[in-house]
Order: C-alpha cells, then sequence, then structure tokens
C-alpha cells in the first residue's frame, strides 16, 4: 500500500487542480434523507451533522464548498471530484424573502422529528427563529436579529464568522465531545448548536467585535474578541485577538490568542499567522481558477478552541481535567500540504489532488490521493470516474467508482462505488445505484433511487416535489431499506412559503 500510494504520489503532480464539484459521501447526496443516512453510517461525526444539516433545513450561504469545509468534520478530498456538479439544496435565498416559513417532519414509528424555521426581512432589520420537535420534546435551536446599514451590521444572537483564514477566529464555536443528546439543555437563551451565541457588530467592513457566552453541563464558555483590517491598494491586511474562558464554581481557565492575515483577492493569495496559548501557527493558500495549494503548520502546543483554520479533520482533544468536558482540536502539532488542479483536455476534464500531512512532528507522514475524470458524450450526457487512496493516520482505504449520468428533461445517473479497507472489499460501502429524476407535469417533480450494497442490503427512496405556486411548495420522500426489516421507513415531509 505504501508504494501504490508513493506511485500515486509521483503521477499526480501534473495533473493537480481546483474543482467546483463534489466527491465522496458529498456526492451521494440526492435528498435531505441522505444526510441522516450518512452520519447513521459513520461518515462524519454529530457536530458536524449539525452543521450540514442547516444546509438543507433553510440556511443560504454564500459560500457553499467553504461552508462544508470549514466544519473540519470530513478531509478535503472528500469533497472535490469531478462526479457531480452541486452540493444538493434546493433553497431559496432567503434573505431575499420578505417572510420566509419552512417546516419539516421526520416520521417513523415512534421516532418522530421536526423542526420549523421563521425568517423575517424588512427593510434593514432581519429576524431568524429556528425550534425543533424531537419526539415532542421542543427546543430552541437558532435564533438571529441583524441589522445592516451601510456602513453597520449587527447580529444579536447565533451567528458565524469568517475572518481571515479562520486560525485565529474561526468560523464557528463549536461544541464539546463526547456530551450526550440529552444532557445538553437547549433553551432559548442557550440553544444546541455550534454558532456563537452572543453579538456581533461589524463597522465599515474593517472592524468586528464578537461576544459569545455558551452553558455546556455545569461549564460556562465565555468568548469574546476582535478584529480589524487596513485596505492596502488590491489586498488587506488584518489583526485579530480573542480569548476564551471556561469556568466552574471557582474554577477558571483562560486561553488567548492573536493573529495577523493578509489577502489578496486579485492574485488568489490568503495566509495568517499567529500565536495561542503557547504556540504558534500558520497557514498560507494560492487559489486560482484551476490550481489551488495550501500549506498549514502549528505547534504541538498551540491551543484555540475557536480555530477553524486549515487542518485535516482527525484530531486531538483538548480538556482541562478541571472540568467536564473537551473539545476537538484539528490543528495542534499538524503540518500539511494540499495541491489541486484541473485540466480540460477537449471532452474530458481530468481532476487531481494530492494530500500528504502529520499529525505531529513524531507520527509518519499520511496521504490522500484522488484522481478522477469526467467525458462529455454531448447532449447532456457525460462519463464520469475516481480512484481515490488513503493511507497512514488511521485505517486507509482505497475508492474506484465509475458513473454513467444524464442531465436533460429527464435526469438520470448510474454509479458503482467500490471500497477497499485494507486489502478486502468493504460490502457494506460498496454499492451499485440507479437514480431517476422527471418532472410528470408542470410544478410535479417525481426522484427516484434503487441501491444495491455488496452485502445484499437494499435501500431505496422515492421523492416527489409540488411546487403550489410561486409562494408555496410541498415535498415528501419516502426512504426504506432493508435493516427496516418489516418497519416502515421514515416519511419526510418538507413545506415552504415565502410572503
Amino acid at each position: 500500500m505504501k508504494v501504490k500510494s508513493l506511485a500515486m504520489a509521483a503521477l499526480l503532480p501534473p495533473l493537480l487542480f481546483i474543482s467546483n464539484t463534489n466527491g465522496q459521501w458529498i456526492g451521494q447526496i440526492q435528498t435531505e434523507s441522505d444526510w441522516d443516512a450518512l452520519l447513521n453510517q459513520g461518515y462524519f461525526d454529530y457536530n458536524s451533522y449539525q452543521l450540514y444539516r442547516e444546509l438543507f433545513e433553510g440556511t443560504a450561504v454564500k459560500d457553499t464548498t467553504e461552508y462544508i469545509q470549514s466544519t473540519l468534520g470530513n478531509p478535503l478530498s472528500d469533497i472535490i471530484s469531478p462526479i457531480n456538479d452541486q452540493i444538493y439544496s434546493d433553497n431559496p435565498n432567503i434573505l431575499s424573502q420578505r417572510i420566509y416559513l419552512r417546516s419539516g417532519q421526520r416520521i417513523q414509528n415512534g421516532n418522530n422529528a421536526g423542526y420549523v424555521l421563521l425568517s423575517s426581512t424588512y427593510r434593514n432589520v432581519n429576524c431568524e427563529y429556528k425550534g425543533r420537535n424531537d419526539n415532542s420534546s421542543w427546543e430552541s435551536e437558532r435564533r438571529i436579529i441583524g441589522f445592516t446599514s451601510d456602513r453597520i451590521n449587527i447580529t444579536l444572537g447565533n451567528y458565524t464568522t469568517n475572518i481571515g483564514s479562520g486560525l485565529g477566529i474561526g468560523r464557528y464555536d463549536y461544541k464539546p465531545l463526547g456530551i450526550p443528546r440529552d444532557s445538553l439543555r437547549s433553551d432559548f437563551l442557550y440553544p444546541d448548536n455550534s454558532y456563537y451565541n452572543g453579538a456581533k457588530i461589524e463597522i465599515d467592513n474593517r472592524y468586528t467585535l464578537l461576544e459569545s457566552s455558551k452553558k455546556y453541563l455545569s461549564v460556562r464558555k465565555d468568548f469574546c474578541g476582535g478584529a480589524f483590517s487596513i485596505p492596502i491598494n488590491d489586498s488587506k491586511i488584518g489583526l485579530t485577538i480573542s480569548a476564551t474562558q471556561l469556568s466552574e464554581g471557582s474554577n477558571r481557565r483562560t486561553l488567548g490568542e492573536g493573529s495577523i492575515y493578509f489577502s489578496h483577492p486579485d492574485i488568489g493569495l490568503s495566509t495568517e499567522i499567529g500565536y495561542a496559548e503557547s504556540g504558534a501557527g500558520a497557514v498560507c493558500e494560492l487559489s486560482k481558477r484551476n490550481f489551488n495549494i495550501s500549506f498549514w503548520h502549528y505547534a504541538e502546543s498551540f491551543v484555540n478552541p475557536q480555530s477553524s483554520g486549515m487542518a485535516y479533520p482527525d484530531y486531538q482533544s483538548f480538556n482541562d481535567p478541571r472540568f467536564p468536558i473537551s473539545f476537538r482540536q484539528p490543528q495542534t502539532g499538524e503540518s500539511g500540504l494540499s495541491v489541486r488542479r484541473s485540466v480540460a483536455i477537449s471532452r474530458l476534464t481530468l481532476v487531481g489532488w494530492i494530500l500528504a500531512w502529520k499529525r505531529s512532528n513524531h507520527d509518519p507522514a499520511s496521504l490522500d490521493n484522488n484522481l478522477g475524470a469526467r467525458f462529455e458524450l454531448g447532449n447532456g450526457a457525460n462519463l464520469s470516474a475516481r480512484y481515490a487512496e488513503r493511507s497512514g493516520r488511521g485505517s486507509g482505504r482505497t475508492l474506484g467508482e465509475f458513473g454513467l449520468n444524464l442531465r436533460r428533461k429527464i435526469e438520470a445517473a448510474a454509479l458503482v462505488s467500490l471500497w477497499v479497507d485494507g486489502n478486502a472489499v468493504n460490502n457494506a460501502r460498496s454499492f451499485a445505484h440507479i437514480f431517476i429524476s422527471a418532472p410528470i407535469k408542470a410544478g410535479f417533480l417525481l426522484s427516484a433511487r434503487l441501491r444495491s450494497y455488496f452485502n445484499s442490503n437494499l435501500e431505496y427512496f422515492v421523492e416527489e416535489r409540488t411546487v403550489i405556486s410561486n409562494r408555496f411548495s410541498l415535498k415528501a420522500t419516502y426512504r426504506w431499506q432493508d435493516s427496516y426489516s418489516s418497519e416502515s421507513g421514515p416519511l419526510y415531509l418538507i413545506m415552504e412559503s415565502t410572503l
């Protein structure tokens, strides 16, 4: 396996490239129910699932791929490939609607759950509330009040950030690890999520002030910070400083950080260096249309629970023995290099990726290699294939896929995916499937997928979407698999309305 890895590493550099398409588990998402299924199959953890779930439950984001990358729940190579050309999402830009209502229900034999999202925009004020009902237990999940003007933006409640490369002040305020869901109190004051919870003030697109307070079991987590930037011709240089305090009774632990970041959008360069707790860290990225290279290095004493800086998602946990909680820390001690490149030759597109990283100075290097291709047959049809190999830290795996895709009035796809762990085929994750989506009549779309796993398990879903008017739509998805035995599968019901 090591020989294969080194050979692939030698062959890939001439082909490496960046692409806005998706792959691995992302490429399998064709309906909301797929997110639940992939969570149950262990493709990502629950903390990441909560953030992914926002995409299909109504949150509008401008940078979908970057949003998923910054959750640090999966390797970046799981997201980029030539197989599909979009992440599943059929949400409108809710910020452009005066009133937007979305309600979803999952119904299955006493395991019912649902959510309600209500967003209202009037002039320069936006309000948003999301609550979840899990077997008759109602919880507030997210609530926001925002004010926007020419010079100042104010957000009260839950928010994310996008400052520098995320090394100093990360995009999210991640939940602790290993706390059972039913042990966390989720209410209007402390919703159960991985967003910041407090206030964000942005002034002149240059100054940012942040405050956040969370509570986990008996531990309180408080965060405050700020950033400012200075435009220099076509580039920008900025500074961040922040502190996080954990407290329980008389116990206190304060963690501080500071960083400097630089970006030059015209040449696609962004970098950030910083110091957190007692160690330094640095990230650098050069991104072009068909090329991307990223580098990161963090000292083993770099500790910053707020960071979402570039890193492979395998992590060490940060904990203080005085507190009964711990946080994932993907950055601590890690060094890595990621290179992607795209090459288009007539109707053939080649996708290449190599990612090498070390969890610490004492660990051996690990490799994550991907090579994919898409060949356009014309008239909306294409062939796609991918070979991916991961080796080193943790269990290695090899993935091979081949697909036929048709995008016309009727959308259809066939895919065979072979997953190899070590020298043995993983029959539980290897499968073949057929997908079809067709408009039956105006405003009525019917979709279905039949998937057969190599361990003889079978699953399918049938979905219909009905657009009743330009302001109201309904969608229903029924999903079944062998593990349900004689029980019925879950039924997903989605309602959207705009005013």
